[in-house]
């Protein structure tokens, strides 16, 4: 878990929600929460994935999760 937290992290009831639309079978070394909250830090802060700070996933992963679930629907 990460020492800094950010504005756009989900909650745990918003993580709930979710995680139950997230059916993925690979495992990762990183958390799937983790991938969710750097995508929503994307979103908010309208940034470069190069621009992610150090302590989320890299922006390799988050953009290859990201892709994924655009292509699957999820």
């Amino acid at each position: 878990m990460r020492l800094k937290q950010y504005n756009s992290d989900l909650t745990a009831k918003g993580w709930q929600v979710i995680q139950k639309v997230i059916h993925e079978q690979r495992k990762s070394k990183w958390n799937l929460q983790e991938i969710v909250n750097a995508i929503f830090y994307l979103t908010k802060n309208g940034c470069l994935l190069h621009d992610l700070p150090g302590e989320f996933p890299s922006w390799s992963t988050v953009y290859w999760y990201y892709i994924k679930w655009v292509r699957d629907g999820t």
